[in-house]
């Protein structure tokens, strides 16, 4: 399993000078960034192709298709209005500035973290609640796969809201100290392989789309339920029940868009899963939490504990 030790995000870097682009990502590298640079793509297709992005770091001097300068700004907020955008550059002009959440030069990498810190790495997990969230997750995902090994990449903030693949699974988490959703999204046709090649509980002739979403169901059930009963404190003070604040979900599906009206940066796990013996290509899972109506992690630190007492006194079982 991924040694957990922080919690990571991925820049987009669109920048010409690969000297100054080296820096960024040097400085990337040191503060718990994945830096990502376009390979052959030569269009804005690079924008909408990534699903799992934290933010883009543009060069004021970088040029796409027939967009520069402030076009350029402008069509990257246009085409994805959620990711927080950085300049480097002198002094952006108020029209770009409009679009941007912060800008810096080479000389003054200060202010590049002050800006990230501000708009991407403003809510915090505790590493054993992360730890823990990816334990159960392991768990579902092997009780519905049979002889895989999966790999996980380490957890990291995304501030995307683009839907990967035509699978998704979304299901509240509720206690007295979060409220939110959780997210799994993955392809019809990696879930029917694993389903004709026997690795399921399903019959490999039933391959049917009501079929291949009852995998996913499964696992966002049992993650569910490992969540509630590990992470969940137990309390019958429910008076406030009636007046908990709901916020509406928009999705849209032919941009493959979702968003649960806050800006805030979603927790993303990405499980990479394989039958043991290769013959299966790798089903790709991108698990996201985003606790949009309330998180209070400090009362995390103690409700693992009393889970456990709970369970040892059996007032609680697991699943």
């Amino acid at each position: 399993m991924t040694d957990i030790n922080h919690v990571k995000s991925k820049l987009l870097i669109l920048d010409h000078d690969q000297a100054a682009a080296t820096e960024v990502a040097k400085f990337c590298e040191a503060n718990n960034i994945i830096a990502l640079k376009p390979s052959a793509q030569t269009s804005l297709e690079i924008i909408n192709n990534n699903t799992d992005l934290g933010g883009i770091i543009v060069s004021d001097a970088y040029s796409i298709e027939n967009y520069s300068g402030d076009s350029l700004i402008q069509e990257l907020h246009y085409k994805r209005p959620e990711l927080p955008l950085f300049i480097r550059g002198r002094s952006p002009s108020d029209k770009a500035t409009a679009f941007l959440s912060g800008s810096f030069t080479l000389d003054n990498m200060d202010e590049l973290k002050q800006a990230i810190d501000k708009h991407l790495f403003t809510t915090y997990y505790p590493i054993p609640l992360i730890r823990g969230m990816q334990e159960i997750s392991l768990e579902a995902i092997k009780a519905n796969i049979k002889q895989c090994k999966i790999e996980v990449d380490p957890p990291y903030l995304v501030k995307d809201q683009i839907i990967y693949g035509e699978l998704l699974s979304l299901i509240p988490l509720e206690s007295n100290w979060y409220r939110g959703y959780m997210m799994l999204q993955t392809t019809e046709q990696e879930v029917v392989d694993v389903i004709q090649k026997g690795l399921t509980h399903i019959n490999k002739q039933d391959t049917d789309f009501r079929f291949v979403n009852a995998i996913l169901n499964e696992i966002t059930n049992l993650i569910w339920g490992g969540i509630k009963n590990k992470f969940s404190s137990v309390s019958n003070d429910d008076s406030g029940i009636n007046t908990r604040t709901q916020v509406p979900i928009s999705i849209n599906h032919h941009h493959r868009y979702i968003s649960f009206g806050t800006t805030d940066p979603q927790l993303c796990f990405h499980y990479r899963i394989r039958g043991i013996n290769d013959s299966v290509p790798y089903i790709d899972i991108y698990q996201k939490f985003i606790f949009n109506l309330s998180w209070y992690p400090d009362d995390f630190q103690n409700c693992d504990t009393e889970t456990d007492k709970l369970v040892e006194s059996g007032e609680l079982e697991f699943f």
